[in-house]
Order: C-alpha cells, then structure tokens, then sequence
C-alpha cells in the first residue's frame, strides 16, 4: 500500500504542478475585443466575441480552480493519513471510484446528495 500512496502523492504533485502552470498561462494571456479599424456591424461582432471569449475564460478558469482545489485536498488527506476516507460520512470511498477519480473526497453517496442539493439550492 505504501507504494501505492507515493505513486498517488507523486500524480498529485504532478498534476498540482500542471494545474497551476495552466492558470499562470491563462493569466498571462491578453484579451482584446477590438483594435481593428471597420464598419459598426463589425465592431459589435469583434464586441461580442470578445464577451464569449472572457465568458470562456472565467469558465475554464473556474474549472482549474476547482481541479487544483481538488488535488490540494487530496495531498492533504494523503498527509493526513485519511485519503480514500469519505468527508462527508467518514466511510471507506469505493476504490474503483478512487481509482477513476483519484482526488474525489466523497464516496458515490455523499456525492449524489451534495449534487441534488446543491440543484435544489440553483
């Protein structure tokens, strides 16, 4: 088992390490949604790409939050020597679920409740 947790905390790092590259290089990206000479009609289209653009932005940028928050997590655990045990009903997370989504922090049923909360809550 202890070959197995250095193998995961080094998939951690690893990934951490990727997350946050991908955040600084989206950061580091410029956004113009004009500065080409032309008619109204398509100043309002460069306008509106613009708008898709930074929306697609802030979307993927919300998502690499939330996988780097989900890597941060699952370090910690694995410090902490609770990895694989549920946060919500502190039960044993089915290892086929760990082994497809090795961050998740939430056995099935834990998460199917936080997801039908959280869209009664929306």
């Amino acid at each position: 088992m202890g070959v197995r947790l250095s193998q995961l905390r080094f998939h951690f790092e690893k990934e951490r390490e990727h997350l946050a590259e991908d955040l600084r290089r989206l950061g580091d990206g410029n956004l113009s949604a004009g500065g080409r000479e032309g008619n109204a009609f398509s100043k309002s289209t460069e306008a509106a790409d613009g708008t898709a653009e930074l929306a697609r932005r802030v979307a993927l940028e919300q998502s690499l939050k939330g996988r780097l928050s989900g890597v941060e997590h699952a370090l910690r655990k694995l410090n902490e020597g609770t990895y694989g045990i549920c946060d919500g009903c502190g039960q044993a997370i089915d290892p086929a679920r760990l082994e497809a989504l090795p961050e998740a922090s939430l056995c099935r049923n834990c998460a199917d409740m936080q997801k039908k909360q959280s869209h009664r809550a929306s």
